[in-house]
């Protein structure tokens, strides 16, 4: 099953204004995601959400 990370506005206007390094990461960690879903992504790029949103 194929996933997609999508941002919503505020949140890519936050990725765009941190350092390059950062959104590096970020963008990588959400094609890992993508590509293997995350449950086998896991720790420590993902946790369970606990709680409310």
């Amino acid at each position: 099953m194929p996933w997609t990370v999508t941002l919503i506005p505020e949140a890519e206007a936050e990725l765009l204004a941190m350092p390059a390094d950062i959104q590096a990461r970020f963008l990588h960690i959400a094609e890992l995601l993508e590509t293997f879903g995350p449950h086998q992504v896991g720790m420590p790029h993902v946790r369970p959400l606990e709680g409310k949103l």
